[in-house]
């Protein structure tokens, strides 16, 4: 074998693996991500809204807390009620910086993603160009 024919083999494998992992891989890896970043991409509007279901309840407590008769007795439950709620914000709060951060990144990926499908549709040029063969 000579040293043309064995750079040939080489050349031909990596050809074969770019079209294995175009043709098979990033199809698979595409249907099996798309609806987890579909259900990524919604958090943040679920967390928020679960943070507006809390700030309900706590505005219904409080209403329900403001009948009490005894001043001292309702002012200690309001403020039991209000420091629940505050930890509940900043739990909510947290979740949704998290959730679009996740989000941002997720889009720096698709973005690598679309970089390297564009990358296998422009074929790389050969250094040395084919010699080629003409009829007689």
């Amino acid at each position: 074998m000579g040293i043309k024919s064995f750079f040939k083999k080489i050349g031909r494998g990596f050809k074969k693996a770019g079209r294995w992992i175009k043709d098979k891989a990033l199809p698979a890896i595409g249907r099996v991500v798309k609806p987890i970043l579909n259900v990524v991409g919604l958090l943040p509007g679920k967390i928020g809204m679960i943070g507006k279901i809390g700030g309900a309840v706590t505005n219904l407590l409080h209403e329900g807390v403001n009948n009490i008769p005894n001043k001292d007795v309702r002012d200690k439950i309001n403020g039991a009620i209000a420091r629940g709620n505050e930890k509940f914000q900043g739990v909510i709060d947290k979740g949704k910086d998290l959730a679009e951060g996740t989000n941002r990144a997720i889009g720096v990926g698709k973005e690598i993603i679309n970089t390297v499908k564009d990358g296998t549709q422009n074929l790389v040029k050969p250094a040395v160009p084919p010699k080629v063969i003409r009829p007689m």
